[in-house]
């Protein structure tokens, strides 16, 4: 008894592999196609934050989410909402975020950002005043003086800004602020 090789048997093979590989990256692409979690975060990744907002929404409904995903859908929906210009929902998002964390210094900063933007300097002063050091720190100075500046307190502005650099070196922009203030 001879063997032959059949030529249709490895086509057939072949097209079950391709079929088979084609059925379920459809199903895992359908499955991130329905994941309102993926889907915000890939507009969040993109910068749109508008569309990242339905769906951080919609995520925010799936039962047994982790607590890394709650806190990284609160946070990166409150950062969308301030980008947005959505102050008041900003505000009140990172403040239920920094409940929960309250040593991330980031979430504290664009909390005073939300407030500074809605004119609640002293708020803003103060949350900014709480950013402990390390990437937003410089950023948090920068926030705490312009307060003080628009609260009627170039001292106090002048004191936190040389409290970042050379005693001196912000003397020019304190009365440029206080020229146009």
């Amino acid at each position: 008894m001879s063997l032959q090789h059949d030529p249709s048997i490895g086509l057939k093979e072949l097209f079950c592999i391709v079929l088979g590989v084609a059925l379920f990256s459809g199903a895992t692409l359908a499955a991130k196609v329905d994941d309102p979690l993926a889907k915000a975060n890939a507009f969040y990744d993109d910068g749109d934050c508008a569309q990242a907002l339905v769906f951080f929404e919609k995520a925010r409904e799936i039962s047994g989410l982790s607590i890394q995903n709650a806190n990284q859908i609160q946070f990166r929906k409150s950062y969308c909402e301030l980008t947005l210009g959505q102050n008041e929902k900003a505000e009140s998002d990172f403040k239920k975020f920094l409940k929960a964390n309250p040593e991330n210094d980031e979430a504290r900063l664009r909390l005073a950002e939300s407030e500074l933007n809605q004119a609640k300097y002293l708020e803003a002063r103060g949350d900014a005043d709480k950013v402990k050091s390390g990437n937003y720190k410089t950023e948090s100075i920068v926030f705490s003086a312009r307060s003080s500046i628009e609260l009627r307190e170039s001292d106090k502005a002048l004191q936190t800004l040389n409290s970042a650099q050379q005693p001196g070196d912000w003397q020019p922009v304190i009365t440029y602020w206080r020229a146009v203030g």
